[in-house]
Formats: C-alpha cells, sequence, structure tokens
C-alpha cells in the first residue's frame, strides 16, 4: 500500500515573523499613550498648554510651583508616634455601605453613614456591644456626593456635599425631615473670595457654638459618571493635572447665614 500524503502545518520563517508582528491597532494604541505621557510630562514643565476635559472644561494642566517637591512632612513623634491599634479595629458593613466617607454617632449611640448615592443609613447597638444595619435607607438626600458630615449641637446632620455645598438634615424631626441648603457662595461680605462658588466641599467639623468649619478641595466639580453616582475622584485627578493649590478652608456662621473664607492657596484641602 502506498503511504498516504500529510499535509504539513509547519509555517515558513517568513508567515511566522509576519504572524508575529505587532498589529497597526496596537502600534497606534503605543504611539498614542506615547504621545499622551510626552504631552503630559511637558505641561508639568510648563514647556506646553494641555487643555483638560470635562468636568475642567476651560482649565489646564499646569507646572506645579517649585519648592513643592522639597517639602518634608514633619517626624510623628509622641503621641502622634506610628503604631499598629488600627489592626486590631473590625470592620462593619463590608459590602453593604458603599463610599461612606466618614460616620457620625447620633444622640442615642446609633451609627449614621451615607453612601455614595446621598442615601443615610442607620445602625443602632445591638445591645452585645456590636450593631445592627437597618436592611433599607432611613432617607435620601437627593443628587449630589456626601463627603464628610457631623451632628450639630442640635441634632441635625450637617453634611458637605461636594456637588452641592453644604447642606443640613433635621435628623430627629420625625414631622418635617427638613433638608436646608446652608450654603452655596462665599458671602459678598468675606475678605476673601466673596461671591466665589463653593465647589467641592469635603470636610467638616461643627464648634460647640454651632460654627461650621468646613474644606473645599478643588475648583473642579464631581461628574456624574456610568455606575449612576457622582465621582470625586475623576475630579481629584483633573485637580491634580492643575497642579495648583486651589483648596479653601471656609466658616460659616449659623446665626448671620454667612460663609467666609479663612484661608486659601492649599493643595486639596481635605
Amino acid at each position: 500500500m502506498a503511504p498516504k500524503k500529510t499535509s504539513s502545518t509547519k509555517q515558513s520563517p517568513q508567515a511566522a515573523t509576519i504572524s508575529s508582528a505587532p498589529s497597526l491597532k496596537t502600534i497606534a494604541a503605543l504611539v498614542t499613550i506615547f504621545l499622551f505621557i510626552t504631552t503630559l510630562s511637558l505641561a508639568a514643565l510648563g514647556v506646553v498648554t494641555l487643555p483638560l476635559p470635562a468636568p475642567a472644561q476651560g482649565k489646564h494642566a499646569g507646572k506645579v510651583p517649585s519648592g513643592v517637591y522639597d517639602w518634608q512632612p514633619t517626624p510623628l513623634k509622641g503621641e502622634w508616634a506610628l503604631n499598629e491599634r488600627l489592626l486590631k479595629a473590625e470592620r462593619l458593613f463590608e459590602g453593604h455601605i458603599h463610599g461612606s466617607e466618614s460616620v457620625a454617632v447620633g444622640l442615642e449611640g446609633e451609627l449614621v453613614m451615607l453612601d455614595r448615592t446621598n442615601a443615610v443609613y442607620e445602625a443602632t447597638p445591638d445591645g452585645a456591644g456590636g450593631y445592627t444595619l437597618h436592611a433599607q435607607p432611613v432617607a435620601q438626600l437627593g443628587a449630589g456626593r456626601p463627603l464628610g458630615f457631623h451632628f450639630d449641637p442640635e441634632g441635625h446632620l450637617v453634611v458637605a456635599d461636594s456637588l452641592k455645598g453644604l447642606l443640613k438634615y433635621s435628623y430627629y424631626d420625625s414631622q418635617s425631615k427638613d433638608i436646608t441648603l446652608l450654603t452655596t457662595h462665599v458671602s459678598p461680605s468675606s475678605p476673601i473670595d466673596p461671591g466665589s462658588q463653593i465647589t467641592y466641599a469635603n470636610d467638616l467639623a461643627i464648634a460647640s457654638d454651632g460654627t461650621i468649619y468646613f474644606t473645599s478641595s478643588t475648583d473642579i466639580v464631581p461628574q456624574l459618571n456610568q455606575q449612576g453616582y457622582y465621582d470625586t475622584y475623576r475630579a481629584w485627578l483633573l485637580s491634580m493635572m492643575q497642579g495648583q493649590p486651589l483648596g479653601r478652608l471656609l466658616r460659616y456662621d449659623p446665626n448671620t447665614k454667612e460663609t467666609h473664607v479663612l484661608a486659601k492657596g492649599f493643595y486639596y484641602a481635605n
């Protein structure tokens, strides 16, 4: 019987060389990345002007002022020295509360948290040293992205909303449950930045007399992302690309209803 003919699948050296060559799409992607990194580097050096995308229209990547990179943090000593105490901390409500930037302790020891959609959640003491999280939010504060929040002396929940400004929620008023927008702009009477908009309110502290001290991190507001919530990461990233100290410390007086800028020139005041 004559032997059967078999076909060889071995490629010629030329064919193997062609198949292993990168595709045009790969080359184009690599060139694009290279040009982007180069342009960004030149913008950081102040050689070229690089416009930033939404939500930073009209702004540009900038050169970080000289001297910033020379700064060295003060060594942590005494009660501020590094320690491992937090390694013993217990994670609560993991996988249930998404994006809460703080926690407020209520009048009866309950824990109050706001997730990234401005939903208000409550966890009550269970009597055994732990907490029971309510499955459903107890309130919804509308469109926005809450960051810092605390109770004021009257039991109102005050929220630094990075989209809207400073909010107050009547947490313990079972009848009204009012949501009040305390401030969105700096008052005309402020000696610094009068009339300017408050963008990216970040964190707050409340004095015993009810005065609210809070920060704004940058002049770029969060943008609604495809997941349906306002994304602070993109605003932060574009702010870093600007390379400018745009953070501020502000004060809201609940008696006069006025908002003043106390200090400015911080890199991403948090």
